[in-house]
């Protein structure tokens, strides 16, 4: 069954992007689902977000989690969820200190 077009006025702006690159024959609902990435439910996110937490000595911080959750097991999941469920698991990371040199090599002694 052929699916009515709408006018640009009676469009959503992302339904107006997405009749743009549907192909002819296909529907939005069929491209809706062609596009649709997969995403674990709460439980499973924030059992990630505990592994990978641990898993760096819990020194990554909200944005370098996602993108490492995202990279490892393929689940895309946003930074404020990960803020959200970090904060909610009180996952605090460490605060890594700033380098200083210590060596004094303006002396008098021998080497």
């Amino acid at each position: 069954m052929e699916e009515k077009r709408r006018t640009s006025l009676q469009n959503t702006r992302n339904e107006v992007y997405i009749h743009a690159r549907t192909p002819p024959g296909f529907t939005v609902k069929r491209m809706a689902e062609t596009l649709k990435v997969s995403r674990l439910d709460n439980g499973c996110n924030s059992e990630l977000i505990k592994l990978e937490f641990e898993r760096s000595r819990r020194t990554y911080d909200l944005r370098r989690l996602a993108r490492q959750i995202s990279r490892v097991h393929g689940v895309r999941i946003g930074r404020r969820r990960v803020e959200e469920l970090m904060r909610e698991h009180n996952l605090v990371p460490k605060t890594v200190r700033k380098f200083k040199a210590i060596t004094i090599s303006n002396h008098n002694y021998p080497i």
